[in-house]
């Protein structure tokens, strides 16, 4: 029953926390750029879709909307205007969720702002980091919901690699796309192996080297050099037992 903003909801991020909110039972309302993302958005019965490029066209909007009552929850995106615009729709004991990366508020600032709001930045690389037991229960929740199909895939604009990738950057960089923008490789052509080859690898004692040489030694290589100006034995000894391929090691001195 709260009402929640996500800003940008056309995205993939947007969408993703569009349909957890209707999970939820969440009343949501959306911001979104072009008049085609509003159209999707009004057709997967998203109410609420304010613009997310003029600020002032954005506050009109969502007052309107409100009437005269306040937001519960902030998902925000979008910098400048926007934050403060959001900050001030935001009532009592209510929650301003920032996950831009351009212009992002410090919670100082924010708390001056508006009084009596939860608000937090979040990064997903830090909290994969700081705190991992929350991001595991976050997973096995969204394992659960996928298993009991309750989810819905993102709708995608797929380019190729070798043609297009320049056009999929395009893409996002003018704000055209509705959810995801996917990358795609068409053929990953694997060089082949012979038997009877033998290879040679330059800093071969490093973190890659060695990764490639196990991986040269499982796919039937006979044997495998080692070029390394320290020659670190020990390293050499972690890939005994990779099928019959013979490791050795050769000392370069510069």
């Amino acid at each position: 029953g709260q009402r929640m903003l996500v800003h940008a909801g056309a995205g993939g991020i947007g969408l993703a926390a569009a349909e957890y909110a209707h999970w939820l039972h969440a009343r949501l309302c959306v911001s979104a750029g072009r008049p085609h993302k509003h159209r999707y958005l009004r057709c997967i019965g998203i109410e609420g879709g304010f613009s997310s490029r003029n600020a002032a066209a954005f506050s009109a909007g969502a007052a309107a909307w409100l009437r005269s009552t306040r937001l519960d929850v902030v998902l925000n995106s979008l910098s400048h205007d926007f934050i403060s615009s959001s900050l001030a729709l935001l009532g009592e004991r209510s929650c301003y969720e920032e996950i831009g990366k351009r212009g992002a508020w410090s919670e100082e600032r924010a708390i001056k702002a508006a009084l009596a709001v939860h608000y937090a930045v979040l990064a997903l690389d830090d909290v994969l980091q700081q705190t991992p037991e929350w991001m595991q229960r976050a997973l096995r929740l969204l394992s659960t919901r996928a298993e009991a199909q309750v989810l819905h895939a993102l709708p995608q604009q797929c380019y190729v690699l070798e043609r297009s990738v320049v056009a999929a950057f395009r893409c996002l960089q003018s704000g055209r796309n509705v959810g995801k923008v996917v990358v795609r490789i068409i053929s990953t052509r694997q060089p082949t192996v012979l038997d009877l080859s033998t290879h040679l690898l330059s800093g071969g004692t490093g973190a890659l080297g060695l990764l490639t040489a196990r991986w040269l030694a499982q796919s039937g290589a006979r044997a495998v050099v080692l070029a390394s100006r320290g020659g670190a034995t020990a390293a050499v000894g972690s890939l005994s037992g990779q099928s019959n391929c013979d490791i050795f090691l050769s000392l370069i001195h510069i």
